[in-house]
């Protein structure tokens, strides 16, 4: 499928005589603070459609951008950068399908793939998903980040409502609007700022100016300089393992803290959220076993961003646990 992009400053593709009104819209699928999602037609197939609205507050707030020329210029440019790096990412069956966009029209707007079964979250609060699907899931969230950063991509947002869920159950990520493309000229990095949002219980803790550099050794302090202050692969695991968290908590990290500066000073402690147990208090259900814990959550979770386990060894040990099924509920 084939949907034309409108870059009007950059010289990818020319318009010419080509209009918009090929898309036809079903209905409204969801309304948020700063965008509006249509399901919609584009021959024969359903996609969606998300509208900006550049001006809404909770737009301006999600922009949180540590580069002055973006900072200068219009906000419509904070969103040609996100369609500029989805654009990068090449095709993978475990990232939301990008399809066109345009930032003509009042309300520049992004057409994608359209899953019908909501955010991660959504749907685990909306169905009753087994042990082995929500393996499956982890799974392939994992392999989705892998590729991206193999495609030199950095998410920067890793979190339940950045993952939907197509009709076949397989997790997709999206929202690349905090995501940086690492080129090799250094000036074409983009740097994000850790400030106290809804999304500090998923950062990393090194990405906060109170990250204690002390607590490295001393390979681990040389190679620090590297990021600092950067979101990079290492962040995007510990973002990885608090999802995980959400996946089987079924609740957000350090949900029980209504403080957010409070959460912010556990993040940058290196302070675990509290362990989930089953509700039955029957323990034979392995996303709740000591194993889950410690080889998984704990470990993407390392103070030390270099000592964080790697996204193949987070899939490989997850395919081991599916085949345990038999042995929990």
């Amino acid at each position: 499928m084939t949907l034309f992009i409108y870059y009007l400053y950059m010289n990818i593709l020319k318009l010419k005589n080509k209009k918009i009104s090929f898309f036809e819209i079903i209905k409204l699928f969801r309304m948020g603070g700063y965008c509006t999602v249509y399901k919609g037609i584009y021959n024969g197939a359903i996609v969606a459609k998300k509208v900006f609205d550049t001006h809404s507050s909770e737009y301006q707030k999600k922009s949180y951008l540590n580069n002055k020329s973006c900072r200068n210029k219009d906000n419509r440019n904070l969103y040609m950068r996100e369609i500029e790096i989805w654009n990068k990412i090449k095709g993978h069956p475990f990232i939301l399908q990008f399809y066109g966009a345009s930032h003509i029209s009042k309300h520049p707007f992004i057409i994608s793939e359209f899953c019908s079964k909501g955010t991660v979250k959504r749907y685990l609060e909306k169905n009753i998903i087994s042990t082995n699907q929500k393996l499956q899931i982890m799974h392939d969230i994992a392999i989705g980040i892998y590729h991206l950063h193999k495609c030199k991509i950095i998410h920067g947002d890793i979190k339940s409502d950045n993952v939907l869920i197509s009709d076949n159950g397989t997790p997709k990520i999206c929202d690349f609007g905090l995501s940086v493309y690492l080129s090799n000229d250094p000036k074409d990095e983009l740097i994000s700022i850790c400030e106290i949002t809804d999304s500090t219980p998923w950062k990393a803790p090194e990405l906060f100016n109170e990250y204690n550099i002390n607590k490295l050794n001393a390979n681990s302090i040389n190679k620090f300089r590297i990021i600092k202050g950067k979101i990079s692969e290492y962040s995007d695991i510990f973002s990885l393992g608090r999802l995980y968290y959400e996946i089987i908590a079924q609740d957000n990290p350090f949900h029980e803290i209504m403080y957010k500066p409070e959460v912010e000073k556990k993040v940058v402690n290196g302070d675990y959220p509290n362990r989930v147990y089953p509700k039955n208090g029957v323990n034979n259900d392995i996303l709740y076993s000591d194993k889950m814990w410690n080889e998984i959550l704990v470990r993407t979770w390392e103070y030390d961003p270099f000592s964080r386990i790697k996204l193949l060894s987070i899939a490989s040990i997850l395919n081991q646990m599916k085949t345990q099924e038999p042995n929990v509920r």
